[in-house]
């Protein structure tokens, strides 16, 4: 029963006290001076961490549309298949006159490749006169 009679200290704040804010923990807290070698190494380290976060959220978000972006299907088309040699295609297909036509456009096409159009008289004169400086 002893430990029933025990009293409690009291907690007690007054109100007058200023209420700590978080940060006041803080201001007592005493690092060790750091050369500036070491001060150049944490700065560089911690912008080349954030740096590289700032990289892999921008892949992240490249690469992310692009994959986002649906495939179209591509359908297979029917092939086309020929409908049959037509023997008629027109009336004029027989007429005596287009079959002349023909022929003829047949002979002009024939005399046209046997034509030679390489003649030694339609080349240029040689025009080197010997002159010299």
């Amino acid at each position: 029963m002893d430990t029933q009679n025990q009293q409690q200290p009291d907690i007690v704040t007054s109100q007058n006290e200023p209420t700590k804010k978080p940060l006041d923990m803080f201001k007592n807290l005493k690092l060790p001076q750091l050369s500036s070698k070491h001060k150049k190494a944490i700065i560089t380290a911690v912008v080349s961490v954030i740096i590289l976060l700032l990289l892999l959220v921008l892949l992240k978000a490249l690469l992310g549309r692009r994959r986002s972006q649906p495939e179209v299907a591509v359908l297979p088309s029917p092939t086309p298949t020929p409908t049959g040699f037509i023997r008629n295609p027109s009336e004029y297909a027989l007429d005596p006159q287009v079959l002349a036509i023909e022929e003829n456009v047949k002979k002009l096409e024939s005399d046209l490749i046997m034509t030679k159009l390489d003649l030694s008289e339609l080349q240029p004169p040689n025009l080197d006169f010997g002159i010299s400086f």
